[in-house]
C-alpha cells in the first residue's frame, strides 16, 4: 500500500530528451516535492544541453495529492494507486506507483475531466536523499 509518509520527500527524473511543450523543447529534469500532510510542487526545468547545465526556463505547479484506491491495469503494475492533483488549475486524475520504496512513476490526468489517466509515464523519479 502506498501512503503519503511512504510519498514524502524529493522525487526527480534523469535529465530527459523531450519535445512536451509548444514553449520549451529540447531537455527537462521533473521533479515532485511532496509533503506527509499531501501538499505537492511540481517542477519542470527545461535545459538546452544533453547534459541539463544551461537552463531554458521553469514551470512549476503546486498543490495536493490526494491518494485513492489500486488500480489494477495493463499500464500499471501491482503497487500503482489512484492519484488525484489538484491545483489552481483545477483537478487531474491520474495514478501513482511505488517501486522499492527508492522510485515512483507518475500518471497525470486532463484537468477538470472525469477520466483517470493510469497510464504511467515511461520515466522514473529517484527520491532523493
Amino acid at each position: 500500500m502506498i501512503t503519503l509518509a511512504l510519498l514524502a520527500g524529493i522525487w526527480t527524473t534523469t535529465c530527459i530528451q523531450t519535445q512536451m511543450s509548444p514553449d520549451h523543447q529540447g531537455f527537462v529534469v521533473e521533479s515532485y516535492h511532496i509533503q506527509k500532510d499531501g501538499t505537492f510542487e511540481f517542477k519542470r526545468s527545461w535545459f538546452k544541453d544533453s547534459k541539463c547545465s544551461e537552463p531554458n526556463g521553469t514551470d512549476t505547479e503546486s498543490g495536493t495529492l490526494e491518494l485513492g484506491g489500486k488500480i489494477s491495469s495493463f499500464f500499471s503494475p501491482g503497487n500503482s494507486y489512484e492519484a488525484n492533483f489538484s491545483s489552481e488549475g483545477g483537478i487531474d486524475l491520474g495514478a501513482i506507483s511505488l517501486k522499492e520504496n527508492d522510485y515512483i512513476m507518475v500518471a497525470r490526468g486532463v484537468k477538470n475531466n472525469t477520466f483517470r489517466n493510469t497510464m504511467l509515464s515511461l520515466f522514473q523519479y529517484k527520491k532523493q536523499p
